[in-house]
């Protein structure tokens, strides 16, 4: 059985179905998204639909849970008159692809895990893991929450939002360590989340012989759609397909 575990899609659903046909799934193989299919680019609800359609196993990306909370604030707005929804307002281009998603597209965004377990030893999960077992992360939700948007550390391993300038770059990393880089190496993983190159994936080799990958290749920038193929007894390959056009700018220190 082969795995394709496909990075942030972002409504580029072109380059998807493009990226699909070249792996040409069997029916003993299976599709794996590390999540984020919506906003920023031309697709978003329609790329739900797709993924859905293709049976596609998925983890739950930052974006999706952005929009299941909008729904349902929403929802709860449209039926009580006085209540007024917190969330910041979405961009009219996301409040359009929120409502363009089905009751059965919610229902099944709202079942999506946060991480998953694809062959033993390779977990997929939207933005990180920290040095702790999936069972520890399955008790504490905490962890799992912070797991799809995970990026910094601290020194004693805490999450921490770090800011960015208008180039996309840190403004400080005093102290700060990218979590795949003192990730344990416990699993091999595979997260999306932030594109750190717009051509090849990044990937952090650990001692014992697995390594963090991380393949959002920034699709929607004008990058490279990629998927992370695994086949037992097979070295890891990559396969991509390049953007069809640059659908969301990207910050110009980004154009790798």
């Amino acid at each position: 059985m082969r795995t394709a575990v496909i990075g942030d899609v972002h409504g580029c659903l072109t380059e998807l179905r493009a990226l699909v046909a070249e792996f040409a799934p069997q029916p003993s193989d299976q599709v794996v998204f590390v999540g984020d299919l919506l906003d920023k680019g031309p697709f978003p609800a329609e790329t739900v639909a797709y993924v859905r359609s293709l049976g596609a196993r998925m983890v739950l990306g930052n974006h999706e849970e952005k929009h299941l909370r909008w729904r349902q604030h929403e929802d709860r707005r449209r039926n009580d008159s006085k209540y007024v929804n917190p969330m910041q307002p979405l961009h009219q281009d996301a409040i359009k692809a929120n409502e363009a998603l089905t009751k059965e597209d919610i229902a099944w965004l709202q079942g999506l895990p946060t991480f998953l377990e694809v062959q033993p030893g390779w977990v997929v999960v939207h933005g990180g893991l920290f040095s702790r077992s999936l069972e520890e992360h399955r008790l504490d939700k905490r962890l799992g929450e912070k797991c799809r948007r995970l990026r910094w550390l601290d020194s004693e391993g805490e999450h921490v939002s770090v800011l960015y300038d208008k180039d996309g770059r840190p403004e400080s990393l005093s102290g700060v360590q990218h979590w795949a880089e003192v990730y344990d190496g416990r699993y091999n993983v595979v997260y999306g989340h932030e594109a750190h190159d717009f051509a090849h994936p990044r990937i952090d080799h650990k001692p014992q012989g697995t390594a963090c990958y991380g393949i959002d290749t920034g699709v929607v920038h004008g990058g490279h759609l990629t998927a992370l193929v695994l086949e037992p007894g097979k070295p890891v390959e990559f396969l991509q397909v390049s953007a069809r056009e640059v659908y969301q700018e990207p910050p110009s220190s980004r154009l790798s």
